[in-house]
């Protein structure tokens, strides 16, 4: 099953092509070059491709997320990487280990079906049923959406459960059981109604929890993989809540931007269009500090 896109839709998005030539000029050696192309200019690694053909599978912004993912996991948890691509996995849920003894024993709820089978829900569905029967369970292809769920701790909780887990399944597995399209601002579809423990094939948990969650696994059909750090090492988030491309990761020197000249009136303009107060000072700032260079200065 291979792609649906070409090489170049996925390099029209800059940042997509300059990630790439970050990842592929991080490579310690041949292999790990080589590796990191098959990842992102080709979508593939031996004979398994990452999209699944169910998470909007027609855009090749969503697409390069995918690869990206599956290139971050392989950069800091090869072995992870590894496993998931030989048990044909590529499909995730994020949720809380507090959640786990309910997975284990009544597999994966919608929330709707837990509400009518009396069991109670203390992660994931809950938070996203939103005044409406919710009768799937949300899964995405993209590796890191679930592990961005998976950080989110529940208000009830069990201390020493409280870490985080991503539940793995196949495509094969989800269109067994029933898969629905979710209209949705982040990428997922829909398991209907229950995944049963027997489609979870795989769950990630924080490395040094890997031992103390196989203890609590009903059999050995149900695999657990470590990660030893849930974050996104990609991209950080700025005090605006900009995202930026953490180059750091890539251990990659970059050059300090050089100061731009900016005119008094343009600072002016910029303070008042800004309506979250922290820019406002912060611009504000510039000119009562007189840290702007003024491109007119001395005219």
């Amino acid at each position: 099953m291979g792609c649906d896109y070409t090489l170049d839709q996925l390099m029209e998005n800059p940042r997509y092509k300059e990630i790439c030539d970050l990842f592929i000029n991080s490579a310690k050696t041949l292999e790990e070059r080589e590796t990191f192309e098959k990842i992102l200019l080709e979508g593939q690694f031996e004979d398994f491709y990452f999209v699944s053909h169910t998470c909007n599978k027609d855009n090749p912004f969503i697409e390069g997320k995918r690869r990206l993912a599956m290139a971050s996991l392989y950069k800091t948890n090869p072995n992870t990487f590894l496993e998931l691509i030989r048990n044909r996995i590529n499909l995730f849920h994020g949720t809380n280990a507090n959640a786990l003894p309910s997975i284990l024993k009544y597999g994966l709820n919608s929330s709707q079906k837990s509400v009518d089978d009396g069991i109670e829900v203390v992660t994931g569905e809950k938070s996203t049923r939103m005044y409406q029967e919710r009768r799937f369970v949300s899964f995405t292809d993209i590796f890191e959406i679930a592990k961005g769920y998976a950080t989110l701790s529940p208000e009830k909780r069990k201390e020493e459960l409280n870490f985080e887990v991503v539940v793995c399944t196949t495509t094969e597995d989800a269109h067994k059981i029933g898969v629905r399209t979710v209209r949705s601002d982040v990428v997922e579809m829909g398991i209907m109604n229950n995944v049963p423990v027997s489609s979870i094939k795989a769950l990630i948990v924080p490395e040094d929890r890997v031992e103390f969650v196989k203890k609590l696994l009903p059999n050995d059909e149900i695999k657990v993989f470590g990660l030893n750090t849930f974050a996104n090492q990609i991209y950080y988030a700025d005090e605006y809540g900009i995202i930026n491309i953490d180059y750091d990761f890539f251990k990659q020197p970059v050059e300090e931007p050089k100061p731009r000249q900016v005119h008094k009136d343009e600072v002016k303009r910029l303070v008042s269009s800004r309506l979250l107060s922290r820019i406002r000072e912060k611009l504000h700032s510039f000119i009562l500090n007189e840290e702007v260079a003024y491109a007119g200065k001395g005219k």
